[in-house]
């Protein structure tokens, strides 16, 4: 049997991966017709044969906008959740190299813990130093 058949069988449409790129977001989707035709309904998406994923330029209100079209099936990418880090980073005139490390440490922590940073506990931070 399957992979498809056994996610459709048990009433599950596989994930839909989104990935930070160059002033765009990449989409990553399974074969899927539905999950294809979703994607198909955004303005501006492009189709990159040779990397096999979606493109769509980022604007502000793409992940709440992706959010809804693809619901608990999204698998979004950390470094999305620390935007309004970045650009505060950037406000502040901390150089390129500072803000890579910053945002570097927090995505491999937010990977690490595998919560978003409205979620991040005390105990969260004590867990990812070793700490009980």
């Amino acid at each position: 049997m399957s992979i498809y058949y056994k996610l459709v069988k048990e009433d599950r449409i596989p994930a839909v991966k989104i990935e930070p790129g160059r002033n765009k977001v990449i989409i990553r989707v399974p074969f899927n017709r539905e999950l294809i035709d979703k994607v198909k309904t955004i303005p501006g998406r492009k189709w990159n044969p040779e990397g096999k994923y979606w493109e769509i330029p980022y604007k502000d209100d793409l992940m709440e906008k992706l959010q809804t079209l693809f619901g608990k099936n999204l698998d979004i990418d950390p470094y999305f959740h620390l935007i309004p880090l970045e650009k505060e980073l950037k406000i502040r005139k901390y150089s390129r190299r500072t803000i890579k490390s910053y945002m570097g440490y927090n995505r491999d922590f937010l990977l690490f813990i595998g919560k978003k940073p409205e979620e991040v506990e005390n105990e969260d931070i004590k867990k990812s130093h070793g700490g009980e």
